[in-house]
């Protein structure tokens, strides 16, 4: 049996694989070493968004890093180590331009290590969104000074350990 992949033009095997979701791209790749390398050559520019929404964030999934880089610019971190996975999307080159945040206070308990990998992004970053950041000194390290091109920023806090509803803080530059 042949490999489409050698046996279909380009646009066919592309088209083909839009049809796939992200999840399904990593484990296409695992077939074998060709899929490996050319799968992320096809479906690139479906990553331009990516979600990830897992305390347990692969440090070193190697599909999942050839799928990211220059082109991934619009990222949702929901309940992972945030301060590591902007680390490895940095080494990966992206160039993040929105970036939202859900921040649980077992991954992010210093304000200070939030910022720095934040500005990471500060040349491309224009959108950032904190959702129940509970460490209000973020603002004290330079945030601002260090995304020059942010545009909106949104904060929501939360009031752990109180009835009290979460205190949102919008920020507009334009």
């Amino acid at each position: 049996m042949n490999d489409f992949m050698v046996t279909f033009p380009s646009e066919t095997i592309r088209v083909i694989l839009e049809y796939l979701s992200k999840s399904e791209h990593l484990k296409c790749m695992l077939v074998c070493k060709r899929w490996h390398e050319r799968i992320p050559d096809y479906v690139f520019h479906l990553w331009s968004h990516l979600v990830i929404a897992s305390k347990n964030w692969p440090k070193t999934n190697d599909c999942l890093l050839r799928c990211i880089g220059p082109h991934t610019q619009n990222v949702n971190i929901d309940d992972a180590p945030i301060c590591s996975v902007l680390r490895k999307l940095k080494s990966r080159e992206c160039n993040i331009a929105v970036l939202e945040l859900k921040c649980y206070h077992r991954f992010v308990k210093d304000g200070p290590e939030l910022v720095a990998a934040i500005t990471q992004f500060g040349s491309t970053l224009k959108e950032l969104h904190i959702i129940n950041i509970t460490t209000p000194d973020i603002f004290e390290h330079g945030l601002l000074d260090s995304c020059p091109n942010l545009t909106h920023l949104t904060f929501l806090f939360a009031n752990l350990g109180t009835d009290a509803p979460h205190s949102t803080f919008c920020y507009g530059r334009y």
